[in-house]
């Protein structure tokens, strides 16, 4: 008789997003975005998941730094926002989460976008 064990996941309690980003595939010319937490207390699960995304504002600046596109999500949705190609900084605002009474902010993340193509970069702030 053969005995296959899963082994049980170790992750934290707020897994952040999908691994592997960016992602691009064609599509149109747009940035899909989501909100997320990444880290907390470690938990055991059956099986590795990514995290929900959270309710709050993502925001697109270009080059020069001036924000030229936002979009509100709610939770468990996320941003499509049409963009001319180029690169740009994307960076989120939690609706729910706050650190200090003060609504968590993400870390900036650089992001560059093709014509005729759909690129998924979500954002994330570390929460111990």
């Amino acid at each position: 008789m053969t005995v296959w064990l899963k082994p049980l996941c170790d992750q934290s309690a707020e897994p952040g997003p999908p691994a592997h980003e960016p992602r691009v595939k064609r599509g149109p010319t747009e940035l899909v975005s989501g909100l997320f937490l990444d880290g907390g207390p470690l938990r055991r699960a059956p099986r590795c998941r990514s995290g929900t995304p959270w309710a709050g504002t993502i925001a697109v600046a270009n080059q020069a730094g001036k924000v030229i596109a936002s979009d509100k999500v709610h939770t468990g949705k996320l941003a499509r926002i049409r963009l001319a190609p180029g690169t740009y900084t994307i960076h989120g605002t939690f609706a729910d989460a706050t650190r200090n009474g003060q609504p968590i902010e993400t870390e900036p993340q650089t992001v560059t976008i093709t014509a005729g193509e759909t690129v998924r970069e979500d954002v994330v702030a570390n929460i111990p």
